[in-house]
């Protein structure tokens, strides 16, 4: 019973750290297109980023600039969990 325990331990604490390297991909993958939303945003002209159209662009790019931040706290509790 103990080998079973410790395979199940082994396997397990290998589990949680792919699910850590997955999100971190992710989050690398929000990141990217969060850099290439604001370089968009900020190659426009001034009357496209005053419009309509440029304010829904920059709403959208806050959120998802919100949902990278709460990932990345996400991350860091999950790391704290891991103790890593």
């Amino acid at each position: 019973h103990i080998y079973s325990y410790q395979r199940f331990k082994k396997t397990h604490t290998m589990n949680k750290k792919s699910i850590l390297n997955k999100l971190e991909n992710l989050r690398d993958v929000l990141q990217d297109n969060l850099d290439d939303r604001e370089f968009y945003y900020d190659s426009r002209s001034d009357a496209w980023q005053e419009s309509e159209k440029g304010d829904d662009y920059l709403e959208r790019t806050d959120m998802l600039e919100e949902t990278l931040g709460n990932l990345q706290m996400s991350l860091d509790s999950f790391e704290d969990f891991l103790g890593i």
